[in-house]
């Protein structure tokens, strides 16, 4: 339980927040140096003085004398800890780091886990998040406004189309058991997680995400993306970064003329429970509004996030503007690209973000096998990607349940 609890800390600062937890994009950590000097003394396990030294700014400052001495020989004699890649398989999380200094440590995360209950869990397998340049980049909706049957809390919050993963037949996922790893590595240069969770919608085949994390240099690092969807007729890729302006490059998008992502005739917010039930297809899209479409995309494009820091993590007061953006160029064939803005939870919440821009790649047609390929890229400055391409793949034996493999350079 000690070791869970400091596995998911991230960046010394930050832990995912699945579920009903914390605040969309808040720092803070989960387990303190305090909590792991007791379990220190408990079991005289000299990881957790380690632990507590690492979460307490590599220092002792604060400790009990007597335990300040014992921490600091214990690690005059091991070294300071080393928070390195991890997978929480029990819990359905893994977490891929990379570097040393805190403000160039970068964690991304991709859940995966058991959601059998109805209490405080959402619809939201294969989610992923990062945290990177000292902020959230890509923050979960956190605490609902309310619990119980709180319309905003069931049809969009704890609703899969709010998280970064694919909805399929515009349905939320079911609740079921932890998903199957397929992949975790780790290598100097890339980390990586592949996981399967076709049982969250019956009618797929395929429902797989492929994530990884290649260090550019020590101070950067971009993400690969790869999510393969087989089965439904409807497939929409959502994706959020935090707070903050969106820019766009080879798109060419149109406003809807009102309304909202269910259609240009529904309301913002608007449900009926009676008329709609929860599990209805759509439910949640009428939370997404200003939306703007591309209904003949190319087959390259990307999506840049100007970033605010909504929590004063960087130390320059509440959302104030950053030079820290976050890039993600989309490679192949869709039907659809939108963008809409969307709204994290507010009532009785006014640290929270007052909105997020939202991106859905969007597929439709009969038996409809989709791949999702993204390079997701935070940076500060010009970026030190110099291109992204999609590589031609020849058909081969081994492709995964008739789906291309993908290669990008």
């Amino acid at each position: 339980s000690y070791d869970s609890q400091f596995n998911l800390n991230c960046c010394e600062r930050y832990y995912p927040h699945i579920g009903d937890s914390g605040s969309c994009g808040s720092p803070g950590t989960i387990c303190s140096a305090s909590t792991l000097l007791e379990a220190f003394d408990k079991f005289g396990d000299d990881r957790y003085a380690r632990m507590a030294y690492f979460l307490n700014g590599h220092s002792t400052d604060g400790f009990r004398e007597d335990m300040a001495k014992r921490v600091e020989a214990i690690v005059a004699e091991q070294g300071d800890w080393q928070q390195t890649s991890t997978n929480l398989n029990g819990y359905g999380l893994a977490i891929l780091r990379s570097g040393d200094a805190v403000a160039d440590q970068r964690a991304a995360w991709l859940y995966y886990g058991c959601a059998v209950t109805n209490s405080h869990t959402h619809c939201d397998r294969l989610n992923i998040g990062l945290f990177a340049k000292g902020l959230n980049l890509m923050p979960d909706m956190g605490y609902p406004e309310r619990t119980g049957a709180w319309p905003k809390r069931g049809a969009w919050t704890n609703n899969t189309i709010s998280h970064n993963t694919v909805v399929v037949d515009r349905g939320r996922q079911k609740r079921v058991t932890v998903g199957k790893m397929r992949t975790f590595s780790r290598s100097p240069l890339v980390r990586l997680v592949g996981v399967a969770r076709e049982a969250v919608y019956p009618q797929t085949s395929l429902y797989r995400r492929a994530f990884a994390m290649v260090d550019i240099d020590e101070h950067d690092s971009y993400l690969v993306d790869i999510f393969r969807v087989k089965g439904g007729a409807e497939h929409h890729y959502s994706f959020h970064s935090a707070e903050g302006d969106v820019e766009f490059e080879g798109l060419s998008l149109a406003p809807q003329p009102g309304g909202t992502l269910a259609g240009s005739d529904v309301e913002f917010a608007s449900f009926d429970k009676k008329l709609q039930g929860w599990n209805e297809p759509g439910i949640g899209f009428q939370f997404l509004r200003n939306v703007r479409r591309d209904t003949a995309p190319p087959d390259a494009w990307s999506v840049t996030w100007k970033v605010k820091d909504t929590w004063n993590a960087r130390g320059q007061g509440k959302r104030t503007e950053t030079d820290v953006r976050l890039r993600l160029t989309m490679l192949g064939d869709h039907d659809e690209v939108i963008l809409a803005t969307g709204e994290p939870p507010r009532l009785g919440k006014p640290n929270n973000p007052e909105s997020l821009e939202y991106l859905l790649v969007h597929n439709q047609g009969e038996n409809l096998a989709s791949v999702f390929a993204a390079v997701i890229e935070p940076l500060e400055g010009e970026s030190k990607l110099a291109s992204i391409k999609r590589l031609p793949v020849e058909p081969a034996a081994d492709d995964i349940d008739g789906i291309e493999a993908v290669a990008l350079e």
